[in-house]
């Protein structure tokens, strides 16, 4: 049996330490759920493993 996904949601995904994190955790396999004050920072952070942008 082969673990389930895990998923993490990110706070500030768009810039600094929130996007480091998401960073981070995307290289360690999470899926992301980022999500960011503006539609547009949350979109530009989605990349493979994400769902759609929070905002």
């Amino acid at each position: 049996m082969s673990p389930s996904p895990r998923s993490i949601a990110i706070i500030g995904a768009s810039s600094g330490v929130g996007r480091a994190t998401a960073h981070a955790f995307a290289a360690a396999g999470f899926h992301l759920v980022p999500a960011a004050r503006r539609r547009v920072a949350a979109e530009a952070c989605r990349g493979p493993g994400t769902s759609g942008p929070a905002s």
